[in-house]
């Protein structure tokens, strides 16, 4: 049995790859939960159960396993989110949550629905991606206009921090934020304090259009986009871990502690490739000590959720949007390359693309179903084509 002696580049990793992956996407979870209606404490509790969750999970699967398994909130699903629960009551967005988790449940007992959503072209979920995230940056970007000042300063810290530091650039990002907050004096520092949140708890309710519109869009960009790329990173660094008890575990806890927050519950990709590189440890199979070591510094990030919540909802004016697009950026990119490198895909693509960024709510189903649909029935129509052959000229 390996013991769990830990050394400094597995504590140095655990704890950079949560920087990393928090830092990040943070803005776009405490954005998304703000759109839910929810009040500074509110959000601050959730994003402590999170926390919580997360860390326990890692910790669990890592130990168990002893492969790196990082779990971790979704990005694209917070960034989903942000326009997806405006019109809807906080209980009937938990309720979705339930039903996405559920789903993932499922995925875990039927073999043949994940291995169903495996064969849905990248190119097409990439495209959904884009649509859902391609608003978002844009509306970064707009801020020139109404504050040239702030956005200029941000996007050059942001540029030359990704020239030189670019694991760093979105925390170095955020830091000079703050420090923009503190020479506009919008900073509240009076309401940053350590203190341990509660849990708070929201009871669900069941409605047919949110099911459709949050659960299963969030559901699909879950598992296309985090827990499939999640299996492929560990694949590349030769790590094996059974898809059933992951799907199974990630989508149970989702169901039970969706009421406290945990909005998507699932693996981790390219933070977690931090804890499997070939600096972390010389010893394949100790590696997964680093992602034991990620564990117990998402929990504590969780204890630090009411400083973080205070810094970021005391910002000023569209500071968070600006932080919101660029933190977006190298995944539009990644999604854009996917979605229009292939020839045979692009028709198809730029149809879901199209079509998710209308918003189109066309018999109460959201423009991201809308999209997916779409793009599939015609991709599968220009397969089924018959080739047309001109004789004679």
């Amino acid at each position: 049995m390996n013991d769990l002696r830990f050394n400094l580049s597995h504590i140095s990793a655990g704890t950079i790859a949560v920087l990393v992956g928090y830092t990040s996407s943070v803005i776009l979870v405490i954005h998304a939960l703000t759109e839910m209606g929810l009040a500074q404490w509110q959000i601050n509790s959730w994003l402590f159960a999170l926390g919580l969750i997360m860390g326990i999970t890692t910790i669990g699967y890592s130990f168990y396993f002893k492969v790196p398994v990082l779990t971790a909130w979704s990005t694209p699903g917070a960034a989903f989110l942000i326009t997806a629960v405006q019109g809807y009551s906080a209980a009937d967005v938990i309720g979705a949550f339930i039903v996405c988790g559920l789903l993932t449940f499922i995925s875990g007992l039927i073999r043949p629905l994940a291995l169903a959503l495996q064969r849905i072209p990248s190119p097409i979920t990439s495209a959904l991606l884009c649509g859902v995230i391609l608003p978002i940056c844009l509306s970064g970007f707009t801020q020139i206009d109404t504050h040239p000042i702030m956005f200029l300063v941000l996007f050059s810290v942001y540029i030359i921090t990704k020239r030189f530091m670019a694991r760093y650039s979105m925390l170095l990002t955020l830091l000079a934020s703050v420090g923009i907050a503190l020479y506009s004096n919008t900073l509240n520092t009076a309401a940053i304090h350590m203190a341990m949140p509660t849990f708070y708890w929201l009871t669900p309710s069941f409605h047919f259009q949110p099911i459709i519109n949050i659960a299963i869009p969030l559901y699909l960009i879950t598992m296309l986009s985090q827990n499939i790329a999640g299996f492929a990173v560990l694949q590349n660094f030769q790590f094996k871990v059974p898809v059933r008890p992951v799907f199974l575990g990630t989508g149970l806890v989702n169901m039970i502690a969706a009421p406290c927050g945990i909005f998507t519950l699932n693996l981790a990709a390219i933070s977690a490739a931090i804890c499997m590189n070939d600096d972390i440890d010389g010893k394949h199979s100790d590696r997964y000590k680093a992602a034991i070591c990620a564990g117990g510094f998402y929990m504590l990030v969780g204890i630090w959720a009411s400083i973080v919540v205070a810094i970021f909802v005391s910002l000023p004016e569209g500071l968070a949007d600006i932080l919101a697009g660029f933190a977006l950026l190298t995944t539009l990119i990644s999604c854009l390359f996917n979605a229009f490198s292939a020839d045979e895909y692009r028709e198809s693509a730029i149809l879901t693309l199209l079509i998710t960024l209308s918003g189109i709510h066309l018999l109460g189903i959201s423009a991201a179903i809308w999209g997916v649909g779409v793009g599939l029935c015609h991709f599968k129509l220009m397969q089924s084509r018959t080739p047309v052959f001109i004789a004679g000229r």
